[in-house]
């Protein structure tokens, strides 16, 4: 009688390069971001996700807070892609790329606050803030090289790339403490965005040109 042979599962998770694997966690990790906390995210969570053994992110990433670390540098590069391709799609149909809102901003808003509670997660955990602030001044030189192009000079470019990204943050943590209502968040905004707009004039008065 012939021997009936079992059908075989492969279980063995796809071997994929290094390359491949960090990509995989970080964008893992990022999706989890927006199903629970932070602190519920477990190595485990992430590995589920991308489809890889959780002992990959030792050896790719040294530990869990370096992981979360990666992906703020992540979440920033996806914030400045998002606006480039904002503004890309925006001059190519003509349409004003700094209208009277802050449309263009928003584009990568929700991947810059996504940053902000990652890394107030990982100052919290004893991360040095100051381990931030190379992608951060990059990310603001990135707003400010967008200014720029759009005509204003570089002095009155980073002055208001920084004054962005400082009320972008602002909006995300400190607002509430301040007892900053929604309205008066909005009103904010509205001057921030004429000085924007009318950054020319001012730079004239201030003798910044």
């Amino acid at each position: 009688m012939a021997k009936t042979e079992k059908p075989t599962t492969d279980t063995k998770k796809s071997r994929v390069s290094k390359e491949a694997a960090v990509q995989l966690f970080l964008d893992a990790t990022i999706a989890l971001l927006k199903e629970k906390p932070i602190l519920d995210i477990t190595l485990q969570d992430i590995a589920n996700q991308a489809g890889l053994n959780h002992g990959y992110v030792f050896r790719y990433f040294g530990t869990r807070l370096d992981l979360f670390f990666a992906v703020t540098e992540e979440l920033a590069r996806l914030a400045e892609h998002a606006v480039t391709t904002e503004i890309e799609r925006r001059l190519q149909v003509g349409e004003a790329v700094i209208p009277l809102n802050f449309s263009v901003a928003e584009v990568g808003r929700a991947y810059l606050r996504q940053r902000q509670a990652v890394i107030q997660y990982l100052v919290t955990a004893g991360v040095d803030p100051a381990r931030f602030s190379e992608t951060s001044r990059k990310t603001t030189e990135y707003f400010a090289q967008q200014f720029v192009t759009l005509g204003m000079n570089e002095r009155m470019a980073i002055t208001q790339a920084t004054k962005l990204s400082i009320l972008l943050w602002a909006e995300g943590s400190v607002a509430s403490i301040f007892g900053v209502s929604k309205n008066e968040a909005e009103d904010i905004r509205a001057l921030s965005l004429d000085m924007i707009v009318n950054a020319n004039d001012i730079s004239k008065r201030l003798g910044w040109d």
